[in-house]
This record gives C-alpha cells, sequence and structure tokens, in this order.
C-alpha cells in the first residue's frame, strides 16, 4: 500500500482512500520472475498495470533481432498509461528486469475512477502529459546521427548561450537510456570530446571549452 501511495496517480489520497479505490477497482494482480515477459509488442492492452514491487523495461527487437531497451519503470511507476486508450496496441515488449509484482486496473474500472475521482483524473492526464514531453526529447535525439551530436546537443540545451559549466542532474546511465544508446557508447564518445579538447569533464561537472567545434557535432 505504501509503494502504491507513492505513485504520481495516487499521491494525493489516503490511504483509507485507497483501501477503498483498491478493493473497488483492482482487479488481480501478478508476481513475474526475473525476464519474464509481462506483454509482448502488438498485445492489446486491456488493463492499466500498476507496479507494486520491482522493476520493468520495456524494449523493441531490431532488424537484426537484437533487443533494444527503451526505458526502465521502476515501482511504483505505471505501464500502459499512454497506450491504454485509442487502439490499445502496445508498441513494446514489457519484461520483469527483477522478481515484479503488478496490480491491474481494467480498462472499464479505469473509466469508472476517472468519473469518480477527479483527482485521479487529473493526476493521469499530468502523467500523460509528461510521457509525451518525455517521449519528444527523445525523439529530438534520435535526429542526430553520432553519440557525439546527441551529447553536444543535450549540454548546449542545459547550458544555454551564456553558460559554460553545466552540472548533469541524470546519470550516465539515464543519459544513455535517453539518446538510445548503451552506457559504454556513451562513455566511450564523451571521453573522445575530453579528448580533442571540446569538453572538460569532472565527475558530473561538464565545462564547455570549444563551444564552436561542440555546435559543428551538431550538423
Amino acid at each position: 500500500m505504501k509503494s502504491i501511495k507513492a505513485c504520481n496517480l495516487f499521491e494525493s489520497f489516503s490511504e483509507v482512500e485507497l483501501e477503498v479505490i483498491f478493493e473497488k477497482y483492482i482487479t488481480r494482480h501478478k508476481v513475474f520472475a526475473r525476464d519474464a515477459v509481462m506483454a509482448e509488442t502488438g498485445s492489446r492492452l486491456k488493463s492499466l498495470m500498476l507496479i507494486s514491487r520491482g522493476s520493468v523495461r520495456g524494449e523493441m527487437i531490431d532488424a537484426s533481432g537484437k533487443a533494444v531497451k527503451i526505458e526502465d519503470i521502476d515501482a511504483p511507476g505505471t505501464v500502459g498509461s499512454a497506450f491504454i486508450f485509442g487502439n490499445g496496441i502496445l508498441p513494446v515488449n514489457v519484461v520483469a528486469n527483477m522478481e515484479t509484482e503488478v496490480m491491474y486496473i481494467e480498462k472499464s474500472s479505469l473509466l469508472e475512477l476517472m468519473q469518480n475521482e477527479l483527482r485521479f483524473l487529473i493526476a493521469f492526464l499530468d502523467l500523460i502529459s509528461l510521457r509525451s514531453q518525455n517521449l519528444s526529447q527523445k525523439i529530438k535525439f534520435l535526429t542526430f546521427k553520432t553519440i557525439k551530436g546527441k551529447f553536444a546537443q543535450y549540454i548546449l540545451q542545459l547550458a544555454g548561450e551564456t553558460n559554460k559549466t553545466i552540472y548533469l542532474q541524470k546519470s550516465q546511465q539515464e543519459i544513455a537510456d535517453l539518446f538510445g544508446v548503451t552506457r559504454p557508447s556513451l562513455a566511450r564518445a564523451v571521453g573522445e570530446m575530453s579528448n580533442e579538447g571540446i569538453i572538460l569533464v569532472k565527475r558530473r561537472a561538464i565545462t564547455i571549452t570549444d563551444r564552436g567545434a561542440l555546435i559543428d557535432l551538431l550538423s
């Protein structure tokens, strides 16, 4: 209960209110083993998935058959909020990163909950909006062909027109996930940019030493 209350969909509800909601709207729950496929690409979502314990990843299979991770979702996150309405088709495989417990709210129950609880409806719309913004940011970085170009755009965006030094709030793994690349590949690209004198790296502090060269990486 406490873990789900931390989910932004339910953070405005008291524990007593949550007990009533779960009793009425949670239709089932299930525990998945590590690396179990919880939902497959192309399947039609019939329920919103609430991760009460554990972690999952969304992944796609590329042309070579390799699994490419799109994102990780940790408890108390949700799976399917952006896809349950409309055609309801899931664009990725959902795979458990570890033993993971999931609770389900069927689509009809979800609609009823939205009608009865304005707080939940607003939180759900906020969640979809945030995920859309994150997706838009990912798509923007996909337009750059090289990892150096992606990282150049990222730090220039953070620095603005005047700042020379920025402090990364995201970890290297989080940035790699945002770019759709592996962490070692990102680390190698950042190291090359440092060796070329374009940036100076000191842990999470990045100093731009050659802004012109950084801008050239965007083309």
